[in-house]
């Protein structure tokens, strides 16, 4: 079965677990964790590499990226089964070749667009913001999906594990 399915207990999940765990994160204003979160991203992307594979593992990466997804999709309200179901198989195909760099690009272009969005708030240029941080949040979390699904990755068991172990690291 898809992750698609679970995404909105995982979004639950996610903001208890926010709230427990990141209570510095979640005590700034919305546009703040945005670009907390923008960070995340750059930092994933950055992961990625060739030079970042060998520092730090393919799946932790995935799982941290679909974290902050999840993080990022309950700031903006958005729920992400509907709109991920809906979006999967749209300019996909799961037959193409979905690789590191393919996967790379993708997080590349959607984390671009939000530190760019957060950087035309500073400067209070007219966008269409929310619309696009849910597009960037959607094409960010679609993209490790597919990935993950068109190389037999199960995140589910591997994003509990996560989120275990960064609770045991918050109590300790």
């Amino acid at each position: 079965m898809s992750i698609v399915f679970s995404l909105s207990r995982m979004q639950t999940l996610q903001a208890e677990h926010d709230l427990r765990c990141h209570r510095d994160i979640a005590a700034l204003n919305h546009r703040e964790q945005l670009r907390h979160f923008t960070l995340h991203f750059a930092k994933y992307a950055r992961r990625l590499t060739s030079r970042g594979l060998i520092e730090t593992p393919l799946k932790q990466t995935l799982v941290d990226a679909l974290i902050i997804g999840l993080a990022t999709a309950n700031i903006l309200d958005l729920d992400l089964t509907s709109h991920v179901a809906f979006e999967l198989g749209d300019g996909i195909s799961l037959d193409q070749e979905i690789n590191t760099s393919w996967l790379l690009e993708e997080i590349v272009y959607h984390a671009g667009t939000m530190a760019k969005l957060s950087e035309a708030q500073d400067h209070m240029e007219q966008l269409p913001y929310r619309d696009a941080y849910v597009k960037a949040v959607i094409g960010i979390v679609k993209a490790i999906i597919c990935f993950s699904e068109k190389n037999t990755i199960n995140l589910a068991p591997l994003l509990g594990h996560r989120w275990q172990e960064i609770e045991f690291k918050r109590i300790a």
